[in-house]
């Protein structure tokens, strides 16, 4: 395999931490060993939790412990526009809805006995059109606005894997859930 680049994608919200530095490794260490290049791409879109300081921390980092990466590093941040036009073509399309949970009401969705911990139950997914006005005004009267999710037209999804213990035949099946495409 010598098509396309690995890469590795912090989110610069705080310190590399081990788990970070274990990622990072693997990522350009198969990418090398597949012969391709390894590309660092900072994902500092979430400007309320995402620093300056903590992106050039992690970088420093990870040079020190002799992780490289070819090219220039890119930020998430500089292709805004693209993922507006993406947004943009998935809203016409009918596959994204505004969703008006909290992470907390998510989470103690999560803990109903038929729930999957974790994932999603699609609350906001079916709302009418007046249940969703009420909702934008319960939102706007804390000062919030609600997240874009994803449509997902399926439940389940399999990718190749190579590492996975899970993996079966080199193959690993995971769920999908209606993810957030913005907050």
């Amino acid at each position: 395999m010598t098509h396309g680049n690995g890469r590795y994608a912090p989110s610069p919200s705080g310190d590399l931490h081990l788990g970070n530095l274990r990622t990072a490794v693997l990522a350009e260490a198969w990418a090398r060993a597949t012969g391709r290049g390894f590309r660092l791409r900072i994902d500092d879109i979430d400007a309320a939790r995402s620093s300056e300081i903590s992106a050039d921390r992690q970088l420093e980092d990870l040079e020190a412990v002799g992780v490289s990466w070819d090219g220039a590093v890119a930020r998430q941040s500089d292709t805004l526009e693209r993922y507006e036009v993406a947004l943009d073509r998935l809203v016409e399309d009918g596959l994204v809805y505004e969703c008006y949970c909290s992470r907390k009401d998510i989470a103690e969705a999560s803990r109903a006995p038929h729930a999957v911990p974790g994932r999603y139950p699609g609350t906001c997914r079916e709302l009418t059109e007046a249940q969703r006005e009420q909702k934008r005004e319960e939102l706007a009267a804390v000062g919030r606005v609600p997240a874009l999710r994803l449509r997902a037209q399926v439940t389940e999804w399999s990718v190749r894997e190579v590492f996975s213990a899970e993996a079966v035949d080199g193959w690993y099946t995971g769920d999908v859930d209606d993810m957030v495409l913005r907050r």
